[in-house]
């Protein structure tokens, strides 16, 4: 009978006599300290025509949507496509497909097999690229993404100081960890926004590290009736804006931070581009 499944509790490496037609790495390559032992025990690992498959966040990605909350102490990498062939390279595999997905604001999963097992695929070909057209291996992509994060500072921060002082109660939407990032940089504590709203029971009574904002639950926060949800998780914005038809059709709005500051309602999606913008209260 093979309908079972062994489980390693355990980080992944190489173990005696096991080999696999297919391993794959899903959003964790990135918070990898040693790269190299990994793909090392991958290489020992895999079958002759095995196929390895890593999905992560996207690097371009990242840079076009502005995602610097992406930025947290567990991602010790931020891989484009470029970066990540000469390092997949040394341990003697090679990447033959490329694919790119919405997943956490912007993500690629890359298919790779043993040198010379299976064809390139024209994927790989554009991706490169698409990559060595947006300038990857010089300073000027980075330097406007920074340029761009601290325009989105000012303008949240004016819009959040502008809802305090019109006595407008504003909640977190949702205390996730890369909200955190965002959170500490732009300064932002519970002076300006007392409680988060976080569906995860385990996070109640507690509050978001540094900012002094306690973590309710959405039916607490409800009770409070806040006039605005401020979205941390912005890349399940689709879901959330779905999920919150009813506090939105009760005059409720929905400000996301990211990939631009925008406000949502049951009037106007409002994107928020002036150097002056207003809270639609």
């Amino acid at each position: 009978n093979t309908n079972f499944a062994h489980i390693y509790h355990d980080y992944f490496h190489k173990v005696d006599g096991l080999k696999a037609d297919v391993i794959t790495a899903i959003a964790m390559f990135y918070d990898l300290d040693d790269p190299h032992k990994f793909l090392n025990d991958i290489f020992a690992t895999l079958r002759g025509n095995g196929v390895f498959i890593i999905q992560q966040n996207y690097l371009p990605a990242m840079l076009k949507s502005n995602a610097f909350d992406n930025i947290v102490h567990e991602h010790v990498e931020y891989y484009s496509l470029t970066s990540l062939l000469p390092l997949l390279e040394k341990h003697g595999l090679e990447t033959f497909r490329v694919e790119f997905n919405e997943v956490n604001g912007g993500s690629m999963r890359t298919y790779h097999c043993f040198k010379g097992q299976r064809e390139i695929e024209l994927s790989v070909h554009e991706a490169l690229k698409s990559e060595r057209e947006l300038g990857l291996d010089t300073l000027e992509p980075y330097n406007e993404f920074a340029l761009r994060v601290h325009d989105l500072k000012a303008t949240t921060l004016q819009i959040l100081e502008e809802a305090k002082k019109k006595g407008v109660t504003v909640h977190v939407y949702g205390a996730s960890t890369r909200g955190n990032t965002l959170l500490q940089y732009y300064g932002i504590t519970s002076d300006l926004i007392p409680f988060a709203a976080d569906r995860n029971p385990r996070k109640h009574g507690g509050e978001i590290r540094g900012t002094g904002i306690k973590i309710i639950s959405e039916e607490e926060s409800r009770k409070m009736k806040p006039k605005v949800y401020f979205v941390l998780p912005w890349y399940f914005a689709k879901e959330f804006i779905k999920r919150e038809v009813e506090f939105l059709m009760g005059g409720g709005d929905m400000l996301f931070p990211l990939p631009f500051v925008h406000l949502v309602n049951m009037k106007t999606t409002r994107l928020v581009f002036d150097s002056k913008p207003k809270l639609l209260v």
